[in-house]
């Protein structure tokens, strides 16, 4: 799988760093990961979780991820348990190709990091978490790239940031910067109009 992807994004692989650690001695500040999942097929797609109604930031679209628990100490571990524990993804399943440079940082003070990992985009095989995740998407690049599903969502008085509207949900907040990186990073992106404000809808925060 691994070896596909190098053939086909060769200079994605000099541009990942493949390791990174969370900031230190920030206050107030948790740690987090997430894990990017893109399947290298002709027509790539890239995962997404819609999180399950009931729980914070019920129906929300994120990454697989979540906070670090007691012990763990590199970013990539947390990563990918988050990821099994989420949608029943094994870290034998992953390759992970490295980290995106930089740190999201969450309304919540979540210091987070990102990483980009590759799989073999059978969607049918998972088994996601329903206490956790509400249905989980497979989103082809070619839909996240083509203009019209592309908005700048906007939230609290003016807070704004590139988004993604497709599969009938908003891509909003930091999953959405992290896949608009993602795109410009494999080459993906393409232009778009930025004065297309979308307020944020209740049901997606």
């Amino acid at each position: 799988m691994l070896g596909v992807a190098s053939e086909r994004w060769p200079h994605i692989f000099s541009a990942l760093p493949t390791r990174s650690t969370w900031r230190r001695g920030q206050a107030h500040t948790r740690h987090a990961a997430v894990m990017a999942l893109i399947s290298p097929a002709d027509a790539p797609s890239i995962l997404f979780t819609q999180r399950a109604q009931g729980i914070p930031q019920g129906g929300q679209v994120s990454f697989p991820g979540g906070g670090r628990e007691e012990g763990e100490n590199d970013p990539r571990i947390t990563a990918l348990r988050e990821t099994r524990e989420e949608i029943g993804l094994p870290p034998s399943e992953i390759e992970v190709v490295g980290a995106l440079p930089g740190h999201a940082r969450t309304r919540l003070h979540y210091d987070v990091v990102a990483f980009v990992g590759l799989w073999n985009g059978q969607i049918d095989s998972l088994v996601p978490n329903a206490q956790e995740v509400g249905r989980v998407l497979s989103v082809p690049v070619s839909e996240l790239i083509h203009e019209r599903n592309r908005v700048t969502w906007e939230i609290d008085g003016g807070h704004r940031g590139p988004g993604f509207w497709v599969d009938d949900v908003l891509i909003w907040g930091m999953t959405a910067g992290i896949t608009n990186a993602l795109l410009e990073i494999f080459g993906w992106s393409e232009p778009w109009n930025h004065s297309r404000i979308v307020p944020v809808p209740p049901e997606f925060r």
